[in-house]
């Protein structure tokens, strides 16, 4: 089971059903989906990885196999932009 943290050094903000997130390092803003700013909070909440595909399952009605690829391919971009730890 990974869990992921925030890097401490993004700045993001909730308007709506959307996050911001603002990496301060490369001054770019990053405007999250409400697919992404869900799973963005199940990262603030440090679920684990098969917690966030339960809660995904849960709360847009997609198979295991949908849920666990989509995550996988966000929690990728999320590592390479730096954006979580």
């Amino acid at each position: 089971m990974t869990k992921y943290k925030i890097n401490p050094k993004i700045a993001y903000r909730k308007i709506k059903d959307e996050i911001f997130v603002v990496d301060t390092e490369n001054s770019y803003l990053h405007k999250l989906n409400e697919t992404a700013s869900f799973i963005w909070e199940c990262i603030k909440k440090e679920m684990s990885d098969e917690e966030i595909i339960e809660n995904l399952i849960r709360e847009f009605d997609v198979e295991y196999f949908e849920a666990e690829k989509d995550l996988k391919e966000f929690l990728k971009t999320l590592k390479e932009k730096n954006l979580i730890l």
